[in-house]
C-alpha cells in the first residue's frame, strides 16, 4: 500500500501529503482530471483497468488500493 500511495502523491507532486485514511476526493486539489490521472496511472502501474465508478465508490486511499488488488486477482 506504500507504494501505491506514494504513486498517488506523485500525480500531486506532494510526497508525505497522503494516508492511507485520506479521503482523496475531499483534498482541495482533486478534480474530474485528478481522477482520469489516477486511472491511468494505475493502468500502468499496476495493469488495471479502472472504471470511474471505482473511484466514485471508494472514500479513502485504503478503499482504492483495495479496488486496485480485487481487479489483480
Amino acid at each position: 500500500m506504500d507504494q501505491f500511495i506514494q504513486d498517488f502523491a506523485e500525480l500531486f507532486d506532494e510526497p508525505g501529503r497522503f494516508a492511507p485514511e485520506t479521503e482523496f476526493k475531499n483534498d482541495p486539489d482533486w478534480s474530474s482530471l485528478s481522477g482520469i490521472s489516477v486511472i491511468a496511472m494505475v493502468d500502468k502501474k499496476y495493469g488495471v483497468a479502472l472504471k470511474g465508478r471505482d473511484i466514485q465508490k471508494a472514500r479513502t486511499l485504503a478503499d482504492l488500493y483495495r479496488t486496485v488488488k480485487e481487479k489483480q486477482a
